[in-house]
């Protein structure tokens, strides 16, 4: 029995690594453009986890204040999602002329 022979490409994960550095260089040219301070993240990190324990002791007292306007926004959100899918289908133009149709039946990209 042969062991299969991979690719250069595949053996030393050129892709993934590729990707990865490209990344990291468009992350540090984006932060030299923007002018952050990469550093400043670094030495601020302690106060990252300071948020993290805060927010594993919540206060529940706050919660009445937020409960009707939380429900609200799940409501509108489900609604409009069933609003935009009811016309979605039953409006004239649908599927568009100028749309591209890719994947299996009904598979649409606009």
């Amino acid at each position: 029995m042969q062991v299969p022979q991979l690719s250069f490409w595949k053996r030393y994960h050129v892709l993934g690594i590729s990707v990865t550095l490209l990344l990291v260089l468009l992350t540090v040219i984006s932060a030299q453009l923007t002018g952050v301070d990469v550093g400043a993240f670094a030495k601020n990190s302690p106060q990252f986890l300071v948020i993290l324990k805060q927010m594993q002791q919540p206060d529940w007292n706050y919660l009445s204040q937020i409960q009707k306007p939380l429900a609200q926004t799940i409501q509108m959100a489900v609604l409009g999602t069933r609003w935009g899918r009811f016309w979605q289908y039953h409006s004239p133009s649908w599927p568009p002329e100028t749309s591209l149709k890719i994947g299996g039946e009904g598979a649409w990209l606009d």
